[in-house]
């Protein structure tokens, strides 16, 4: 399919610039993983879906199937580091109502690094916290995630370095 062997090549070259030299914070490319969203999880249903305290927990796929899909994609995406050094996340997080499962919605994200997971989980967080307490629509919340979340970590942190945390 020419959309997905552009996707891959664009890929390849980005994670070679590392993509700061392409203007991207991270080093993945948004048109790889386009992100996907959870159909079950609406603006009306927020107080018994990802408002819920531990609510994600129920929806997480698998270890088993997201370390499977780790290895694919990194192989696919030309990453050469060990699988340790990166975490199946979430574009859409799932506390903002993104899909478990989609291939489409989970990405090899590093750890570490200015916008590693650690400084996307922060984020996240936050963003989830402002969800549940209406300042922020369900679609705005996503919104922040399909499009480039480092701007929304430079907004809310500025320069501060992330504290890693074990993982």
């Amino acid at each position: 399919m020419m959309i997905r062997t552009f996707s891959i090549a664009a890929t390849a070259l980005c994670v070679t610039l590392t993509c700061v030299a392409a203007g991207r914070a991270s080093d993945l490319p948004p048109d790889s993983v386009p992100g996907a969203l959870n159909p079950n999880v609406t603006q009306s249903n927020l107080a018994t879906t990802v408002c819920v305290p531990n609510w994600t927990a129920t929806v997480r796929p698998p270890a088993s199937y997201t370390n499977k899909l780790k290895a694919q994609q990194m192989r696919e995406f030309g990453m050469t580091e060990k699988l340790s050094d990166r975490e199946e996340d979430h574009r859409v997080p799932l506390a903002c109502g993104g899909n478990p499962t989609s291939p489409q919605n989970l990405y090899p994200e590093l750890w570490v690094g200015r916008y590693g997971a650690h400084a996307k989980d922060k984020v996240e967080a936050e963003e989830h916290r402002r969800l549940c307490r209406g300042e922020i629509t369900l679609a705005q919340c996503q919104a922040i995630f399909l499009g480039d979340w480092t701007k929304e970590y430079d907004r809310l942190y500025g320069t501060q370095p992330v504290q890693a945390s074990a993982h």
